[in-house]
């Protein structure tokens, strides 16, 4: 059960054989007599009253709150920062800075003290989660195109620092945790490194229909990348963590926790 279970991974659940239902109605039951798939349905903009007055609430759902979303759970400093600092970390127009914050504070997953400039995070794990649930949105937004190659080593020789890019997905996750054996890839990089890169590893585009063993993701990142993610290699870990449930693969998932416990609080 969850609040929102995006289509791509309530497919993946279906296809596991583990039942589901959100609070948006999406769901899959499979029981004797009983068989209900539904999905798609998006989550709706919800409002608040005030009085004689309505708020209305959903701009820490839509791609810029994510972009900020992110920033503020890498560094809850950030979360206390000028509004112009927060645009600039979060790569967004200053002028949605404060929207997002008054969304976030609408649903007091944020809290102001007597100074409105001294805010705090109430819940990280609800935003976490809110973030989490929402990121396939911008992710699907960011991406750049699907590859393949039949060579299935192929990451292992490539230098993702020459190209300015992180990974992503099951191979950063099985580099944090020397637990997952990766299968699929996925790779953050920015669109004007891409043609050298797609020279140097010699992949190609996933053709319709076409059901390779080797997939290859190719997404633009979305935020300000700090120098020490591409001496690393590697996304962060709330992307990565994120990249991992939005499979709906059980065995994601399971890497996805061991994350969780050990770099997420």
């Amino acid at each position: 059960m969850a609040d929102y279970i995006n289509p791509n991974m309530g497919y993946n659940l279906k296809e596991a054989g583990i039942q589901f239902i959100d609070t948006i109605g999406n769901a899959y039951i499979n029981l004797p007599g009983l068989y209900i798939y539904i999905k798609g349905n998006k989550p709706k903009t919800a409002t608040i009253g005030a009085g004689t007055t309505t708020r209305r609430t959903g701009k820490a759902d839509q791609p810029t709150g994510i972009k900020i979303i992110y920033a503020f759970l890498k560094n809850r400093e950030l979360i206390n920062a000028p509004y112009r600092e927060i645009a600039d970390q979060a790569q967004v127009a200053l002028g949605t800075v404060g929207r997002v914050i008054q969304d976030l504070l609408e649903q007091r997953i944020l809290v102001e003290g007597l100074n409105k400039n001294q805010r705090k995070l109430a819940d990280y794990t609800q935003l976490l989660n809110k973030w989490v649930e929402a990121y396939p949105k911008l992710k699907e937004k960011q991406r750049i195109e699907t590859f393949t190659t039949d060579n299935p080593t192929w990451w292992k020789t490539i230098d993702l620092g020459e190209f300015n890019a992180v990974w992503g997905g099951e191979i950063a996750a099985a580099k944090y945790t020397d637990y997952l054996i990766p299968k699929d890839v996925l790779i953050y990089i920015e669109k004007t490194n891409l043609a050298n890169f797609l020279n140097t590893a010699r992949l190609r585009k996933l053709q319709p229909n076409e059901k390779p063993e080797n997939i290859i993701e190719l997404i633009e990142p979305f935020w300000k990348m700090e120098k020490k993610e591409t001496t690393k290699d590697l996304a962060h870990p709330i992307l990565v963590y994120a990249d991992l449930i939005a499979t709906g693969d059980p065995r994601n998932i399971d890497t996805a926790n061991r994350i969780r416990e050990k770099y997420l609080y």
